[in-house]
């Protein structure tokens, strides 16, 4: 063993449709984690690695997510019961239903304009300054808008100068990206 592992789960083997349509992660039933089928299942998962001895209970599990999977990364930290340690949020507040207990990051988008996001702005702060006034380590971190610019995606690699700038083009003319190039 190398002394850690990774696992990586995505909300396409969750249990719930959001509108019908795509699968996301239940961060509704929050409050106890033995009605929500999410959590059941992610438990149930760690204990077959632990009867596998893949893992033990001495083995540290931290969470991450993204977006939808930030906010469900933050309630398999804070929630317990599952041994997460830690976590990080990227694009998601958490939820103000769980009162934090350990430690946590958030990197949040300053101009996210995600609807799910935007309108509940600040709550990730709101938890942030939870766990510093308990003296639980945390970090906030909101990264400023990064304008689009011609040879933008030129930077990745098999993607030419003029193939970058085509896509700035065709963005620009489909009105994904404003005046200012944002």
């Amino acid at each position: 063993h190398a002394g850690y592992g990774v696992f990586s789960a995505s909300s396409d083997a969750s249990v719930r449709y959001h509108k019908g349509k795509e699968k996301k992660w239940n961060t509704d039933s929050l409050r106890e984690p033995s009605t929500n089928q999410d959590f059941k299942n992610i438990k149930l998962i760690l204990e077959k690695f632990m009867s596998m001895n893949l893992i033990s209970d001495k083995t540290k599990l931290y969470s991450i997510g993204m977006s939808n999977g930030g906010v469900f990364s933050y309630s398999l930290v804070q929630m317990g019961g599952l041994g997460f340690s830690s976590g990080v949020s990227t694009c998601a507040h958490g939820t103000l239903k769980i009162d934090p207990s350990k430690p946590f990051m958030w990197q949040m988008c300053e101009k996210d304009s995600q609807e799910s996001v935007s309108r509940r702005k600040g709550e990730s702060l709101q938890n942030y300054n939870k766990l510093v006034a308990k003296k639980i380590p945390a970090i906030h971190i909101e990264h400023p808008p990064s304008p689009l610019y011609p040879e933008r995606f030129s930077r990745i690699a098999g993607v030419s100068a003029a193939v970058s700038q085509n896509l700035y083009a065709y963005l620009k003319t489909k009105g994904f990206v404003d005046s200012q190039n944002y």
